[in-house]
């Protein structure tokens, strides 16, 4: 170990006294862990964007623009359909002022046309900037995922819906700006979660456009709860439970009894889990959905045992 850099290296780096089976059995062991196809870096270092830029500029040759997924994750949006939560596999790389693309094996090259104030820097590395990496996805991703990305870069970066004008005005005419002009309008920085965003879209494309993102509520008898989408008016509340949420036991019987006090209040919970997102999954929820929305348009003076306003809650925060 006393050879290895506590920087981002090749794997290959002669320097680094090791033969190429040597080195996989060390990331195999988690000695080394694998930052881009071909680098790596000690195990102990943690994840940052100092370590992924380094990493990047290893791989990334001169008149090269680091693009599209890869570009996310150099701002810290790790989201799509890459590998979200393990970064990119390997580079996505841009070649400009008429250069090839790259050939290189640690690297997935096009040719493109990026305009001077569509590039920045990541710690010393040129990345497309927030605005143009979240446009680029945008017309690149299937739908859920470029809302997701669009959603994360509001947040993160404050990429709003405003600040997309001139690129959508940039774009006219490029293939899939058509999906990205449709998803402008739907961007809500509230969103946590890629998960979350696919949710309210999903919601929103079937007609249920008053579900809100990160709501708080006051529930009698239990306190406050953030709920993944609300129509608090109608009190009625659609979550999302990930793949961890049936790996911890204590998250579900949390869960359970904190939706368990809703219903006793008069809220309608739609659970979405795993699989929610294609058929049979999805018209289940759907369904739940649509039984909400019709029980309560059948008895809108219904009174709950804590109507809206009917009584005081301490203020939250």
């Amino acid at each position: 170990m006393e050879n290895l850099p506590w920087t981002p290296f090749l794997l290959t780096d002669p320097t680094l006294g090791r033969d190429p089976r040597s080195v996989r059995r060390l990331v195999a062991r988690g000695v080394v862990r694998r930052v881009l196809r071909g680098v790596g870096v000690r195990g102990e270092v943690e994840d940052s964007l100092l370590v992924r830029a380094q990493a990047a500029a290893l791989v990334l040759g001169p008149g090269q623009v680091v693009c599209d997924y890869s570009a996310a994750w150099l701002h810290g949006v790790d989201v799509g359909p890459g590998r979200p939560g393990r970064g990119p596999d390997v580079l996505d790389v841009a070649s400009v002022s008429g250069r090839r693309a790259t050939r290189r094996d640690d690297a997935d090259g096009c040719r493109r046309t990026v305009a001077p104030d569509e590039v920045t820097s990541v710690h010393g590395v040129a990345v497309t900037t927030p605005l143009r990496t979240a446009a680029d996805l945008a017309c690149r991703w299937g739908r859920g995922d470029a809302m997701a990305a669009l959603d994360a870069f509001a947040r993160l970066h404050q990429v709003d819906a405003e600040a997309h004008g001139p690129m959508l005005a940039r774009f006219a005419g490029r293939r899939g700006v058509t999906q990205y002009r449709e998803l402008v309008p739907r961007i809500d920085p509230r969103a946590e979660s890629p998960r979350e965003s696919w949710l309210r879209l999903t919601a929103h494309d079937h007609g249920y456009t008053d579900l809100d993102p990160q709501v708080d509520a006051w529930v009698e008898g239990y306190g406050w709860v953030r709920l993944d989408l609300a129509d608090r008016r109608r009190r009625i509340a659609l979550e999302y439970d990930g793949a961890d949420w049936h790996a911890d036991d204590q998250k579900q019987a949390d869960d359970e009894e904190r939706r368990a006090a809703m219903v006793r209040e008069g809220w309608v919970v739609v659970v979405v889990r795993g699989g929610g997102f294609v058929e049979p999954g999805l018209g289940r929820w759907l369904g739940e959905l649509r039984t909400a929305y019709d029980d309560r348009a059948r008895h809108p003076g219904r009174r709950y045992a804590r109507g809206e306003g009917a009584g005081r809650h301490p203020r939250r925060g």
